[in-house]
């Protein structure tokens, strides 16, 4: 995984539990110049609201920022996809609204 980050490819994993597939955690582009790193997951709906979330992008936030030239963290969440708000938000994440045009 190292060596695609290292040469600007996307990284990503497939999460399983009891060797199903249930979701998914990514990083869809490599570091910018400032060190920020975009964040991606998704989880299929019955898994949802069991903790799972939170633990996948902690375990992908702590990971990434063990990594060189990795200061900051990003994702893009929809403005009123509350559930993705309060994962970010229990797993240590910061709330920034920004604008994109």
């Amino acid at each position: 995984m190292t060596l695609r980050l290292e040469h600007g490819h996307p990284a990503g994993w497939l999460v399983r539990s009891s060797g199903i597939v249930i979701g998914h955690c990514g990083i869809p582009a490599s570091v910018d110049g400032a060190g920020c790193i975009e964040v991606g997951d998704g989880l299929a709906e019955s898994y949802r609201h069991h903790g799972v979330g939170t633990e996948i992008v902690r375990a992908i936030s702590d990971w990434l920022l063990t990594r060189p030239g990795v200061a900051t963290l990003t994702s893009c969440i929809e403005p009123l996809d509350t559930a993705s708000w309060r994962v970010r938000e229990k797993a240590g994440h910061l709330r920034a609204e920004t604008e994109h045009g």
